[in-house]
Protein backbone atom coordinates (compact mmCIF):
# COMPACT_ATOMS: atom_id res chain seq x y z
CA UNK A 1 0.00 0.00 0.00
CA UNK A 2 2.78 2.40 0.97
CA UNK A 3 4.74 1.47 -2.14
CA UNK A 4 1.72 2.18 -4.37
CA UNK A 5 1.14 5.55 -2.71
CA UNK A 6 4.82 6.42 -3.13
CA UNK A 7 4.69 5.50 -6.83
CA UNK A 8 1.59 7.66 -7.36
CA UNK A 9 3.25 10.64 -5.68
CA UNK A 10 6.38 10.08 -7.75
CA UNK A 11 4.40 9.95 -10.99
CA UNK A 12 2.55 13.15 -10.06
CA UNK A 13 5.84 14.92 -9.32
CA UNK A 14 7.32 13.77 -12.63
CA UNK A 15 4.21 14.94 -14.52
CA UNK A 16 4.37 18.33 -12.80
CA UNK A 17 8.04 18.78 -13.65
CA UNK A 18 7.36 17.70 -17.22
CA UNK A 19 4.55 20.23 -17.50
CA UNK A 20 6.71 23.06 -16.23
CA UNK A 21 9.73 22.04 -18.33
CA UNK A 22 7.97 21.44 -21.64
CA UNK A 23 5.13 23.90 -21.23
CA UNK A 24 2.60 21.07 -21.32
CA UNK A 25 -1.03 21.61 -20.47
CA UNK A 26 -2.31 19.67 -17.49
CA UNK A 27 -5.98 18.71 -17.04
CA UNK A 28 -8.07 21.77 -16.17
CA UNK A 29 -5.60 24.11 -17.88
CA UNK A 30 -5.16 25.52 -21.36
CA UNK A 31 -2.68 27.54 -23.38
CA UNK A 32 -3.71 31.07 -24.27
CA UNK A 33 -1.78 33.35 -26.61
CA UNK A 34 -2.34 37.07 -26.27
CA UNK A 35 -1.02 39.89 -28.42
CA UNK A 36 -0.31 43.33 -26.98
CA UNK A 37 -0.61 46.67 -28.73
CA UNK A 38 2.93 46.44 -30.11
CA UNK A 39 2.32 43.06 -31.72
CA UNK A 40 4.25 40.97 -29.20
CA UNK A 41 2.65 37.55 -28.65
CA UNK A 42 2.79 35.89 -25.25
CA UNK A 43 1.72 32.33 -24.56
CA UNK A 44 0.84 31.24 -21.05
CA UNK A 45 -1.02 28.45 -19.31
CA UNK A 46 -4.17 29.60 -17.56
CA UNK A 47 -6.42 27.82 -15.08
CA UNK A 48 -10.03 28.29 -14.07
CA UNK A 49 -9.02 31.40 -12.12
CA UNK A 50 -7.88 33.14 -15.29
CA UNK A 51 -10.43 31.86 -17.76
CA UNK A 52 -13.28 33.93 -19.13
CA UNK A 53 -15.30 30.76 -19.58
CA UNK A 54 -17.88 29.29 -17.22
CA UNK A 55 -17.81 25.66 -16.15
CA UNK A 56 -20.72 23.61 -14.86
CA UNK A 57 -20.18 21.62 -11.71
CA UNK A 58 -22.27 18.61 -10.74
CA UNK A 59 -24.79 19.42 -8.08
CA UNK A 60 -26.31 22.41 -9.86
CA UNK A 61 -23.64 25.09 -9.56
CA UNK A 62 -21.32 26.88 -11.96
CA UNK A 63 -17.67 27.95 -11.66
CA UNK A 64 -16.32 31.25 -12.93
CA UNK A 65 -12.98 32.95 -12.21
CA UNK A 66 -12.24 30.86 -9.16
CA UNK A 67 -15.69 31.33 -7.63
CA UNK A 68 -18.69 29.04 -7.41
CA UNK A 69 -21.85 30.57 -8.80
CA UNK A 70 -25.29 29.66 -7.50
CA UNK A 71 -28.20 29.19 -9.91
CA UNK A 72 -29.51 32.67 -9.15
CA UNK A 73 -26.10 34.25 -9.78
CA UNK A 74 -25.69 32.32 -13.02
CA UNK A 75 -29.16 33.25 -14.27
CA UNK A 76 -28.58 36.90 -13.38
CA UNK A 77 -25.31 36.93 -15.32
CA UNK A 78 -26.88 35.25 -18.35
CA UNK A 79 -29.85 37.63 -18.29
CA UNK A 80 -27.63 40.71 -18.27
CA UNK A 81 -24.78 39.50 -20.50
CA UNK A 82 -25.93 36.70 -22.80
CA UNK A 83 -29.49 36.55 -24.10
CA UNK A 84 -29.05 33.25 -26.06
CA UNK A 85 -27.76 31.45 -22.95
CA UNK A 86 -30.52 32.95 -20.82
CA UNK A 87 -33.15 31.84 -23.34
CA UNK A 88 -31.79 28.29 -23.37
CA UNK A 89 -31.84 28.21 -19.58
CA UNK A 90 -35.44 29.41 -19.56
CA UNK A 91 -36.40 26.76 -22.12
CA UNK A 92 -34.99 24.21 -19.72
CA UNK A 93 -37.01 25.72 -16.88
CA UNK A 94 -40.22 25.52 -18.91
CA UNK A 95 -39.51 21.96 -19.97
CA UNK A 96 -38.88 20.91 -16.38
CA UNK A 97 -42.12 22.53 -15.27
CA UNK A 98 -43.99 20.71 -18.02
CA UNK A 99 -42.35 17.47 -16.90
CA UNK A 100 -43.36 18.05 -13.29
CA UNK A 101 -46.93 18.76 -14.39
CA UNK A 102 -46.97 15.59 -16.51
CA UNK A 103 -45.56 13.55 -13.62
CA UNK A 104 -48.21 14.90 -11.25
CA UNK A 105 -51.00 14.25 -13.76
CA UNK A 106 -49.64 10.79 -14.49
CA UNK A 107 -49.54 10.05 -10.78
CA UNK A 108 -53.18 11.08 -10.37
CA UNK A 109 -54.19 8.95 -13.36
CA UNK A 110 -52.21 6.02 -11.96
CA UNK A 111 -54.03 6.27 -8.61
CA UNK A 112 -57.38 6.54 -10.38
CA UNK A 113 -56.67 3.46 -12.48
CA UNK A 114 -55.50 1.53 -9.45
CA UNK A 115 -58.70 2.49 -7.63
CA UNK A 116 -60.88 1.32 -10.52
CA UNK A 117 -58.95 -1.94 -10.72
CA UNK A 118 -59.34 -2.50 -6.97
CA UNK A 119 -63.06 -1.75 -7.21
CA UNK A 120 -63.46 -4.31 -9.99
CA UNK A 121 -61.43 -6.83 -8.04
CA UNK A 122 -63.72 -6.40 -5.03
CA UNK A 123 -66.55 -8.28 -6.77
CA UNK A 124 -64.58 -10.33 -9.29
CA UNK A 125 -65.01 -14.09 -9.39
CA UNK A 126 -62.14 -16.40 -8.56
CA UNK A 127 -60.92 -19.52 -10.32
CA UNK A 128 -60.17 -22.84 -8.62
CA UNK A 129 -56.70 -21.57 -7.64
CA UNK A 130 -58.11 -18.49 -5.91
CA UNK A 131 -56.99 -16.08 -8.63
CA UNK A 132 -59.18 -13.24 -9.86
CA UNK A 133 -61.03 -13.69 -13.10
CA UNK A 134 -60.62 -10.25 -14.56
CA UNK A 135 -63.80 -8.34 -15.31
CA UNK A 136 -64.37 -5.17 -17.35
CA UNK A 137 -63.62 -2.68 -14.53
CA UNK A 138 -60.34 -4.46 -13.81
CA UNK A 139 -59.27 -4.29 -17.47
CA UNK A 140 -60.32 -0.65 -17.67
CA UNK A 141 -58.53 0.19 -14.42
CA UNK A 142 -55.40 -1.59 -15.62
CA UNK A 143 -55.45 0.40 -18.87
CA UNK A 144 -55.80 3.70 -17.01
CA UNK A 145 -53.12 2.57 -14.57
CA UNK A 146 -50.62 1.91 -17.41
CA UNK A 147 -51.51 5.22 -19.09
CA UNK A 148 -50.67 7.04 -15.85
CA UNK A 149 -47.33 5.24 -15.65
CA UNK A 150 -46.51 6.13 -19.25
CA UNK A 151 -47.41 9.78 -18.79
CA UNK A 152 -45.78 10.22 -15.41
CA UNK A 153 -42.63 8.16 -15.69
CA UNK A 154 -42.23 8.21 -19.46
CA UNK A 155 -43.19 11.70 -20.52
CA UNK A 156 -42.74 13.51 -17.22
CA UNK A 157 -39.37 12.05 -16.29
CA UNK A 158 -38.05 12.53 -19.84
CA UNK A 159 -39.03 16.22 -19.87
CA UNK A 160 -37.49 16.80 -16.45
CA UNK A 161 -34.20 15.17 -17.49
CA UNK A 162 -34.05 17.04 -20.80
CA UNK A 163 -34.94 20.35 -19.13
CA UNK A 164 -32.22 19.88 -16.53
CA UNK A 165 -29.76 19.08 -19.31
CA UNK A 166 -30.62 22.30 -21.14
CA UNK A 167 -30.17 24.32 -17.96
CA UNK A 168 -26.86 22.68 -17.18
CA UNK A 169 -25.49 23.37 -20.67
CA UNK A 170 -26.56 27.00 -20.93
CA UNK A 171 -23.00 27.92 -19.97
CA UNK A 172 -21.77 26.38 -23.22
CA UNK A 173 -23.89 28.87 -25.16
CA UNK A 174 -22.34 31.65 -23.08
CA UNK A 175 -18.82 30.34 -23.69
CA UNK A 176 -19.30 30.02 -27.45
CA UNK A 177 -21.27 33.22 -28.11
CA UNK A 178 -20.81 35.72 -25.31
CA UNK A 179 -17.56 35.09 -23.42
CA UNK A 180 -14.75 37.53 -24.09
CA UNK A 181 -12.43 35.63 -26.37
CA UNK A 182 -8.70 35.76 -25.88
CA UNK A 183 -6.92 37.88 -28.42
CA UNK A 184 -5.35 34.72 -29.79
CA UNK A 185 -8.63 34.03 -31.49
CA UNK A 186 -8.84 37.48 -33.02
CA UNK A 187 -5.56 38.01 -34.82
CA UNK A 188 -4.21 36.78 -38.13
CA UNK A 189 -0.86 36.68 -39.91
CA UNK A 190 -0.54 39.19 -42.76
CA UNK A 191 2.12 40.09 -45.27
CA UNK A 192 2.97 43.73 -44.68
CA UNK A 193 5.39 46.19 -46.25
CA UNK A 194 7.29 48.88 -44.37
CA UNK A 195 10.30 51.14 -44.77
CA UNK A 196 12.47 48.19 -43.78
CA UNK A 197 11.05 45.90 -46.47
CA UNK A 198 8.37 43.25 -46.58
CA UNK A 199 7.66 40.97 -43.65
CA UNK A 200 5.03 39.15 -41.67
CA UNK A 201 2.96 40.90 -39.03
CA UNK A 202 0.09 40.07 -36.69
CA UNK A 203 -3.16 41.95 -37.23
CA UNK A 204 -6.33 41.98 -35.11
Amino acid sequence: MKRSLFLLLLLFAVATVFAQTYDAVMPGQKKVTTVDSTGNATTQIVTDYDSEYIQYRSGGSWFYKGQTMSKDEFVSKMKSECTPAYEQFQRGVRQKRAGIAMAATGGAIFIAGLSVWAWGASFADEDFAGRFIWNTPMYAGFGVWMAGLALGFGGGATCIIMGSHKQAEAHQVYNSQCARKEQANNYELRLQSSSNGIGLAFAW
